[in-house]
Parts: structure tokens; sequence; C-alpha cells
């Protein structure tokens, strides 16, 4: 085979640099594609036409080629080019705190109102605590407070004396005003009033909690005859239910949800609506916030009854065991309780009652 030399200018590709209209590379605008890629970008392109969920973009090859950096170029160049879409944001439901809000703002939009509302929060807890403080807003204050304990002092003095005609007296307590029974206007001390006679109290309604009763309610478009059991909830007609007597017709079925032996206990009514949407069933109780053993761990029955008895309130059982089972704090907060079931429309509040007299069975 025979060889033939290279002439020198056959060893190198000259590049006249007077072609190029710029002094150095940085002056040039980053590519677009990746140079010798043709087909991979074909690719792209084909994919990011696809416009259906459940289709993404994978890109391998060797570290290097700068594969991330031309795929988010060519996806952000795309993009800028679609049709923008507002922003939705949940903002807070004061009425109804379980159901934000939303608030449709143009594009980018959401994110300056939550800068600025993060801003005015800011603002206001660096600016409200010095609006207290100021002489103007403690004369106000006090003035509102002077006429207030003025109405109070006046009410206190007008029921304190209706309860005295009965045998009961009107007590001041850290937790607010509350009654007790009474001999000769003073109070009758828990262990005087256990030695009374036992009067016979008329049964005004006695609520069951745990029945399996045969109703007929609609299901959808159909009325069917159901088996309901209710375990830890009680019956909840709503008024003119057919299945109410003639006393609550108008007004619903009663429901009791009862508090815990030093909290408010509530009436209810059964509301209209509630069979679609529980089998006209609403709760019965406060329910435990802690098992009784915890309870019983954490709470002693003597200091319960003496606690309660300073807040007015007997206490009659017969183990102390009894009680320490059911102190106050362990059960849930029964005004949210029945606020949810109000706002459930399970039933409608008609009365807060206030014990005095707590019996554990």
């Amino acid at each position: 085979m025979t060889i033939n030399p290279l002439e020198p200018h056959q060893l190198h590709h000259p590049c006249d640099p007077r072609q190029f209209g710029f002094q150095t590379t940085a002056e040039l605008d980053d590519l677009t594609e990746i140079i010798g890629q043709m087909r991979a970008m074909d690719a792209v392109h084909f994919g990011a036409d696809i416009r259906h969920d459940g289709y993404n973009l994978f890109v391998l090859g060797p570290a290097g080629l700068g594969k991330r950096t031309i795929v988010r170029q060519f996806l952000e160049k795309r993009a800028g080019g679609e049709q923008e879409h507002d922003d939705w944001c949940y903002i807070n439901n004061f009425a109804e705190p379980h159901k934000p809000q939303t608030l449709r703002l143009p594009t980018g939009r959401g994110g300056e109102l939550r800068i600025q509302m993060q801003q005015l929060v800011d603002y206001l807890r660096a600016t409200v605590p010095g609006l207290f403080e100021n002489d103007e807003y403690r004369a106000k204050a006090e003035a509102i407070q002077e006429e207030f304990s003025k109405k109070q002092e006046k009410v206190f003095k007008e029921l304190g004396s209706d309860a005295e005609k009965q045998d009961v007296v009107l007590l001041r307590t850290p937790g607010g005003f509350a009654f007790a029974p009474a001999r000769n206007q003073e109070v009758l001390p828990p262990d005087e009033y256990q030695k009374l006679p036992d009067s016979k109290m008329p049964l005004l309604y006695d609520v069951s909690h745990n029945t399996c009763k045969e109703e007929v309610h609609r299901l959808g478009e159909l009325e069917r005859r159901l088996f309901v059991h209710r375990k830890g909830a009680t019956r909840a007609f709503g008024p003119g239910h057919p299945d109410l007597p003639p006393e609550f017709a108008t007004s619903g079925q009663p429901v009791i949800i009862g508090g815990s032996m030093g909290t408010f206990s509530y009436i209810l009514a059964g509301a209209g609506g509630v069979d679609e949407r529980a089998f006209s069933s609403a709760c019965h109780g406060a329910g435990r916030a802690m098992s009784r053993h915890t309870a019983m761990r954490q709470f002693h029955g003597r200091e319960m009854v003496d606690e309660l008895a300073a807040r007015g309130i007997i206490i009659r059982s017969a183990s102390m065991r009894g009680v320490a089972e059911e102190a106050p704090l362990a059960y849930k907060d029964v005004n949210e309780v029945v606020e949810s079931a109000e706002r459930a429309g399970l039933a409608r509040k008609v009365a807060m009652l206030e014990p005095m007299i707590c019996v554990k069975g």
C-alpha cells in the first residue's frame, strides 16, 4: 500500500475570525437545543404536544449534556405562550372554620396576597399592643367596666332576693355565679343536704341512646324500612315527622346533650332535613376525652366533690371512684359538641342548663 505524504495546509482546518460578529462566545444567547440531538428534541416536542393528564417527560442520558437545562428552557418558553391561569386562595371562614372560602385572583396575585397578609399580621402584632396601653383606651375601658359592674350588681341583687324566697342562695364563684340550697339564708353543707328526706321528682323526659328501632327512611328516591341501631346517639325527628307525638309535632323531638358534672348541659330539638343527613339521629352527650382508667389515675373523687361543692354543685355518688371516672375534664367540651351538632343540622339549640345537683348511678 502506497502512503502519500500530506501537505502542511492539509493538517488543519482554517477558520477566519472575521466572519463572526462577536468578540467572545459570552456575547451569544444560550443554546435552545442539544447539539447533535435532533431526534431527542423532536421527542420532547412530541411529548409536550400531548395535552392529556398522566403523560410526562422522562429524559435519560449521560451526565453533563445539559438535558435538564435544555428541557426546562423549552418548557418555560412553551408555557410563556400558553393562557395564564388564575390563582386560587383559601381564606378563613370565621362563621364556619371547617369550610374555608375560596378567593380567585389574577395570575401571580395569590403570592402577593400571602406576602401582604403576613406583613399586615406583623404590623398588627407590633402596633395593636400599643393601642391598649394609651391613657384614652384605659379611660374608656374603665368607664365601660364600671357601667357593666353597676348593671351586674343590680341584677345580682334582684336575682338573689328572688332566690332567697325559694331557700336558694346565689353565690359568686371564680367561674361566675352559682346557686346553692340554703336554710335560714345560709348555704346548706353537702352532708346536711344529703340528710334531707328524698322527694319524688316527676320525670319530664327520658332519652335513650343505645337502641335498635325499625323505621322508614328515604334512600335516594326510595323509602325503605330499616333497622336503625343508634349507639351513643339518640333519635332526633324533625318537626312534622309522622312518628312524633302531638306535643312535639311542631317543635321536633327533644334531644338532651349532657355535659359533665361541672359543665352545662343542653336541650335541643330535632331539625328539619336531618332524616337525609343522619337517619334522624343526633349525639346524646359530650363524649369522653379520656378513658375511665386514665381519669381515675389523674383525678381524685373526694377532691372533685369538694371542688364542685365550692361552685354550688352537689354530687351524690355510691363511690368516690365513680366520681373520679366522671371528672369534668374527662369529657370533651360540650359547648363545641353542641355547636357542631347544630352546624351539621342534626338539631337546634333550645336551652342551656347549669348543674346544681348531680347523681352518679
